[in-house]
């Protein structure tokens, strides 16, 4: 049930209901500035947008975004757009450790909607490197191989 009493069928709908302040009723922040923290980080930028373009580009999340998975066609670019303001605004930012980053954040939350959406999504995590560890993949990748399967 969305905060407006209507029942509806779709995980997506859902959560986009629940939306923060959508009509900007929060008093006590009305005289505090914006914070523009594009600019404060606007150094981080590049390596924002090159870590989570490579995120992104997990096969799973790619079929979910050009619409040759199973499921229904979603548009990755707010999410990316999520995903570089988190790693943009983040103090934790070893490029070799993406796992334990704030830009795996939003690719979950695509990658979840990708899921509500009929995708396949089980190896989003390794194949974006939100796992932290590439094992897991590389023996379900052994496994699987000799199946012929489009997994």
């Amino acid at each position: 049930m969305r905060w407006t009493g209507d029942v509806v069928n779709s995980a997506a709908k859902f959560g986009d209901s629940w939306r923060i302040d959508r009509g900007k009723k929060c008093k006590k922040m009305e005289d505090e500035p914006d914070w523009e923290w594009a600019k404060d980080f606007a150094d981080r930028q590049p390596a924002a947008a090159k870590i989570c373009n490579k995120m992104f580009d997990a096969p799973q999340l790619v079929a979910c975004a050009t619409g040759t998975g199973y499921g229904k066609q979603l548009d990755p670019k707010p999410y990316k757009d999520a995903c570089i303001a988190d790693y943009m605004r983040s103090d934790f930012l070893p490029e070799e450790m993406p796992g334990l980053n704030m830009a795996c954040v939003a690719v979950q939350s695509y990658a979840e909607r990708c899921g509500n959406l009929a995708n396949k999504n089980h190896l989003w995590r390794e194949e974006s490197g939100c796992a932290g560890e590439t094992e897991e993949k590389e023996q379900f990748e052994q496994f699987i191989g000799g199946f012929d399967c489009d997994f």
